[in-house]
Order: C-alpha cells, then structure tokens, then sequence
C-alpha cells in the first residue's frame, strides 16, 4: 500500500509537469560593488540603470554591470531632481550647494556616455522640481527663490534644451505651493519638493500648471494666460489630488472637495460642482473630501472620492468612499456610488463597453457610464484566493502530489494557503487596475493579483502571494502600486508618451547619437518581444530553502513564470520587466542581476 501510494503520487507529479509550462529559473548575470550605499535607483527608458549615492550619481550598464560613468556633482539626489527626457539622450539633474542647500543649478548629461552637455545658470532658493517640454525645446525649473523686483515666492524658470541658457523667468502664484517630504529624503537632513503633486499638463506652446489651481502658461512668452486658484491636494498625503486632463475645449481639475471644468481658452469657469464631505452623509460640508481622479467620457465626468494615499512613511485610507457622476455640461451630480468598503482602486473607464470599472474590498463593480442612475451592468465578487500556476505546482513535485493524494487538489492548496495564517490575517484591498489588452483588466493588492474578464464581465484568475515576514512590505506594496492609480490607461498619458512623439520631439530639438539610435532600436525590440509580466514580491522557496523572494507571474494567465529566493528580510530590488532583469541591492553597496 505504501509503495503504491509513493507510484501514485510519482504518476501525479508527472502528469502536472507534463502539462505544465516550463519554470525559467533565475540566472545569475553579473554583481557589482558600489563605492557607497545606494539611497534610491531606477531604470531608464533605455535599460540602463541609475543610481544614487550621498556623493555620487552612478550608472550600469545592464549587460555586465560596468560602471558606464560617475557624476560626483550630483551628491544627495533624489528620483525627482534627476529627471530624464524620454526620448532623447538627455538626463537632468539637478545640484545641491550652499547651506541648507540655498543653492541649486540644472545641469544635461547624456545618458549613456554621461558627458556634461551643458550647465545651467544657478539658483538662489530652493529647488522644487524640473519639467520637460521636449515640443517647445524648453525645461521649466521651479524654485522657491527672491527676487529684487518681484520678492519671495515660487519662480519658473525656462531653460533652453539645447544649450540651458534662460529664455525666460516668472513669478508663480502669490501664494506658496504646500510641499511633501522628497521621496528617498534622509531622516535627519529632510527635503522638501513638488513629488507629492502630478505632472503640469503641455500641450502646443501651453503648459497647465497644477499646484495652486490651474495656471495656464504660455511657453513662447513667459506670460500667464489665466488663472484659477484653488487648493489642490491634501496635506501632508502625496498624490492625494487628481491629476488634470486636458480633453476638447476644456481642462478639467479637482480640489478642495469639489471638481472643476474650465474653459481651456479663456481660464472661465464653466462650472464648479457641490462640495463633497469626508464624513457621513457624503455630501453634508464637514470638511473635504479627497477627489483623487477625475475621467470626462461621454456625457459625463466621472470622480474617485478617496483612497489609499502615502505619508512618506506608510498608506492611509482617506474617506469617503465613492463614485460621483457628474453632468458634463452643469457638473451636476447625476448619481453617486457609494456602496464601497475598506478601500477603493482608480477608476477605469472603458467607452467601448459603456462602463467604468472600480474595486473596493470585496467587490468588482462595472458602472453604467450611461445611465442617469448607478447602475451595476455586473458585479462580482472579488474572491482573492490562492491558485498556483501549473509551473509553480510542477516546481513543487512530490510534496504537491502527497498533498493532492489527501485531499485532492484543490483540497491540498487550500491546506497550503491555511498553513501560511488565517483568513483574518490575510484580508487585502485591491489598490490597482490596469487594462491589459483584449478586455482583460488586471485587479492588484498588497498580496493578490487577478485577472477580470470585462467583456464577460467575470474573474479570469486569481492567485494570493503570501507576505513575507518583512517590515517595509505593506509600503513597498502599495507604494509601488498607487503611484500611477489616477493616470493608469489615460488617454493623455498614452499620447504623451507615445513612440511618435517622442521621435519627433528628438527630431525637432536634440537630435540622436548612433549609440542612442542603437540602444533605442534595442529597447523598442526588447519591449515588443517581453511578456506581459509582473513580479510579486512573496515567499519562495528553492533548493529546500525558504524565504522572501520575488515570482514572476504571467498576466494572462496568472500563471508563474519562475521565481528568485533573495531570502532578505527588507529586500531591496529594482525589476526591468521589458528585459526580464531584477537588480538585488544586497547589502546596500552591491548589486546582482538575475534574468528570469
């Protein structure tokens, strides 16, 4: 009997690996030692990979880990003062001197050989954030400065693209902009910076401002061309305000509880809708409400009222909760949905089917973005629950098959997914969707993932990642997740980033150097050719090992693609999922790469 136990359990594990696709195991690369601990990285749009240092910014190359080039100048920096231009060879970053950092200056490196190509004059003031307007040959550079003239205040800078000479300056606003706490900022020497707000919004020779309001700026001139003050976000909470969208004749905005549609052409109110409060009875004005999104489609536009929001140190939950339909030409509420709990995701509008998607705790809800009431067109239940992939059950073998013999297979994941904690342990709040193609949205939580079907409106799959016992999870998480909430699937957001504009804004400004050209051809191949992929952040195990790790997971499937053990209590990673590369900061100061 035990003999024909162990066969039966063989035969089973062979079955499923039969039918399993093929698990890519984790190659090592190459590994690389940093001449200081790395405060913050990022992968270019090239592949290439930045880093940051207190003395220094760096970067590798990301077939052998070769220091391609160190910029000594750029000491404390931050993801937000190094900003590059998509697009183009150009990388901007910003320098600190003086005390208290009073000093600052915008200086062009190239990329890829890291040569200076011009420098910028200085600043005397605080340096706030740099903004390409890679159409209009200028980089708008805002700093908390003086002026003889005009006196303290908030002043835009434009700097040529080619060559960094100012064309023009402005004073921004009477008021000063509220600041959050610049992300990878040291505990004991703080910074402050606009990376709590969106980008401002260009388009032609207009830029539309969104940190006091909406201010329309002309970029030819240097002249305000309207202005509609009002507060933008919530303090103390980054990105908890809506990024503006700019569609037809009109730029819509929120702020202070309420939304705004303005005439694009002349800055005239066309209407400010009712006030929206945070406490029960939604629209009794206690106090405001968090417009976190705002989506014009159709006849209407549609609002996110709340949401997870970060505090530089951990998310919170801002309530209310809702959905608010507003008419399109009066900003009347139509309809508001409030049937949301424990959480609530971006929302995403999809014209073709007539609904906008949204998920709060427990439940998938497709709205009617036609009707004069909330009407669900479905709903479904959000049944987070674990659902290895057939590569991750072959990877387990025998110990799945035993599993499976005692309780059948379902029987046996489900004991898996017990072991790991309680139910109550384990309750996640979707924070994310995203439109992958084909109707196929995928629903992100701290430590789930799934795929809903919007045509059939149902869950294609789902699968549960257990946390690992790791301090910083939750924020690293949600963190990653929230950030592109209100603009995940814009229309604007996709046009600005298109392949065509950046092409031609290279065309008409900087021009490309054949290596540029190069590396550009090869990215382009590498991210048609790339699966649609994630990479979860969970516990792994391998060789008889157990530990925090990374899963690569395919979105159409949900399926696992491989895994990596880090078996790091608080890992610090950075994924190019185009190039199917992780880069593991082990130990701060060293850097191995695995493909997967």
């Amino acid at each position: 009997m035990k003999l024909s136990l162990h066969r039966s359990a063989f035969v089973l594990t062979a079955v499923l690996a039969l039918f399993a696709p093929r698990a890519f195991a984790a190659k090592q690369l190459w590994s690389v030692k940093l001449p200081a601990d790395a405060k913050w990285h990022q992968v270019t749009g090239l592949g290439t990979l930045l880093v940051g240092t207190d003395s220094a910014l760096l970067s590798i190359s990301p077939e052998d880990g070769k220091v391609m080039w160190t910029r000594a100048e750029f000491h404390k920096t931050t993801t937000h003062n190094v900003r590059e231009v998509a697009g183009t060879p150009l990388l901007l970053a910003n320098n600190f001197s003086g005390m208290m950092d009073s000093k600052s200056h915008l200086t062009a490196v190239d990329v890829l050989s890291g040569n200076v190509l011009w420098s910028g004059p200085e600043f005397v003031g605080q340096y706030l954030g740099t903004y390409p307007a890679v159409s209009q040959g200028l980089v708008l550079v805002l700093v908390l400065g003086y002026d003889q003239a005009t006196g303290s205040g908030t002043y835009i800078h434009a700097l040529d693209l080619n060559t960094g000479v100012e064309k023009w300056k402005v004073k921004y606003g009477e008021k000063p902009i509220p600041m959050h706490m610049a992300d990878s900022s040291g505990t004991f020497s703080p910074r402050l910076d606009l990376s709590g707000y969106y980008d401002p919004v260009f388009e032609g020779s207009h830029v539309y401002l969104p940190f006091l309001g909406v201010h329309c700026l002309d970029l030819a001139t240097g002249q305000f061309v309207w202005q509609v003050p009002f507060p933008n976000g919530e303090a103390g909470l980054k990105r908890a305000c809506a990024p503006l969208r700019v569609e037809a004749d009109r730029v819509y905005a929120a702020g202070g509880g309420n939304a705004y549609a303005i005439d694009k052409a002349t800055g005239a109110l066309v209407w400010k809708s009712e006030h929206i409060s945070k406490f029960t009875g939604l629209f009794k004005a206690s106090a405001n409400g968090v417009f976190s999104q705002i989506e014009p489609m159709g006849d209407k536009v549609f609002v996110r009222v709340g949401g997870n929001f970060s505090d530089s140190k951990q998310m919170q939950l801002r309530e209310p909760l809702a959905v608010l339909a507003l008419d399109m030409a009066t900003g009347k509420t139509v309809w508001n949905f409030t049937k949301i709990e424990h959480g609530l995701t971006n929302l995403l509008p999809l014209p073709a089917l007539g609904v906008v998607l949204v998920a709060d705790g427990g439940n998938f809800y497709g709205l009617d973005a036609t009707g004069a009431t909330a009407v669900q067109k479905f709903s479904t239940k959000l049944e987070f629950k674990r659902k290895m992939g057939g590569a991750e059950v072959a990877a387990k073998g025998a110990k799945i098959g035993f599993g499976a013999l005692s309780g059948g297979l379902i029987g046996g994941l489900k004991g898996a997914v017990s072991a790991m904690g309680d139910d109550k342990k384990r309750i996640d709040v979707p924070v994310a969707l995203s439109l992958q193609g084909d109707g196929l949205v995928t629903v992100r939580g701290q430590q789930h993932l799934a795929g809903f079907d919007a045509t059939k409106g149902s869950l294609a799959w789902s699968n549960y990642f257990a946390a690992p016992g790791v301090n910083n999870f939750a924020v690293l998480a949600l963190g990653v997740v929230s950030v592109a909430l209100a603009t995940t699937n814009s229309a604007m957001a996709a046009s600005a980033n298109s392949m065509s504009d950046h092409n031609n804004a290279v065309n008409n400004t900087i021009g490309s150097t054949d290596m540029f050209t190069k590396y550009s051809a090869q990215r382009f191949s590498a991210t048609k050719a790339a699966a649609a992929s994630v990479f979860m952040l969970t516990n792994v195990e391998e060789a008889g090992q157990k530990g925090p790790g990374l899963m690569k997971i395919d979105l159409a499937t949900g399926d696992s693609l491989g895994q990596l053990l880090l078996n790091d209590k608080e890992p610090v990673y950075g994924v190019d999922t185009e190039a199917g590369r992780i880069y593991y900061f082990k130990g701060k100061n060293s850097i191995i790469a695995y493909e997967l």
